[in-house]
């Protein structure tokens, strides 16, 4: 689509019927210096069919539970890989505080399933992968900065970007939905990176300019892990792929289907509209 044309469609109103999608993120530290937030957009049609899968996954993964109690488990990568790695007395520790239910991932078959399930689903339901990935040191040595840099910021801008760029191309408009790390007496990260996302929402980005952002981009959500979202449950297991692969490290089983699965930008340019790694890689 031109970009002409995007911005005649605007003017016209709404004569042509958006298309509704989710963006569903996370976000992954490794080594304190390499930072990925990324995630998955789901076609807000399809949501009921990856909820059917996820909730499958979780039959086969707790074939000795009831169906209800295997569905209502969360998934967590890193709590899985916690447990697969630690202790007997971490995963002691860890099964505690989140249930027992979570052991069965010292068994390395099991660990697998869990992550070649995920893969399947997000290769099935073809969804397209959205983020950025951000070496803070390098960017400090490149740029001669004497700093601490906001990874987050950075990452967010690239995000939004390129996020709005899908919709533009597939006539949409969107969310974008994070697990909230709100607590009962604290809201203050939500609001921070709500207001991150308002802010190039009210300005724009580099190459699209704010109406047409407000037009494509709706609200930024936040829902706890305990609510059992697919979207969030899938997104979980994306961002640490890349953050290792920015730091230098090995990815897990799924990490060519997730490199595959980004967005392209429709022009093949995944490196560039899919998963951006900042400064390079």
């Amino acid at each position: 689509m031109r970009f002409d044309c995007i911005i005649s469609t605007y003017y016209g109103g709404d004569s042509i019927k958006l298309n509704k999608y989710t963006l569903y993120l996370d976000e992954s530290l490794v080594d304190k210096n390499f930072f990925a937030l990324a995630g998955v957009v789901i076609k807000n049609d399809q949501v009921d069919s990856v909820d059917h899968e996820v909730k499958a996954l979780k039959a086969t993964l707790w074939s000795n539970l009831r169906i209800h109690t295997a569905e209502s488990i969360v998934l967590h990568q890193m709590l899985a890989n916690q447990i697969l790695h630690g202790s007997t007395q971490r995963r002691e520790k860890l099964a505690k505080r989140f249930g027992n239910e979570y052991k069965i991932f010292s068994n390395r078959t099991k660990y697998n399933t869990l992550i070649n399930g995920v893969g399947n689903i997000i290769e099935k339901n073809s969804l397209p992968i959205i983020g950025a990935a951000v070496d803070a040191k390098k960017v400090n040595n490149l740029n001669n900065l004497n700093r601490p840099i906001d990874s987050y910021k950075i990452a967010t801008q690239i995000v939004v970007e390129n996020y709005v760029n899908f919709l533009v191309k597939h006539e949409g408009r969107g969310n974008v939905i994070l697990e909230s790390r709100a607590t009962e007496d604290d809201d203050k990260t939500n609001l921070a990176v709500q207001s991150t996302f308002y802010m190039i929402k009210a300005r724009g980005t580099l190459l699209f300019p704010e109406y047409l952002v407000q037009k494509h981009l709706n609200n930024v959500l936040f829902r706890k892990k305990t609510n059992n979202d697919p979207g969030l449950q899938i997104a979980d297991f994306v961002p640490n792929n890349f953050a290792r692969k920015i730091a230098g490290k090995n990815t897990n089983s799924i990490g060519r289907i997730l490199l595959n699965r980004r967005y392209d930008g429709m022009i093949s340019k995944p490196e560039y509209f899919g998963v951006r790694f900042i400064p390079y890689i």
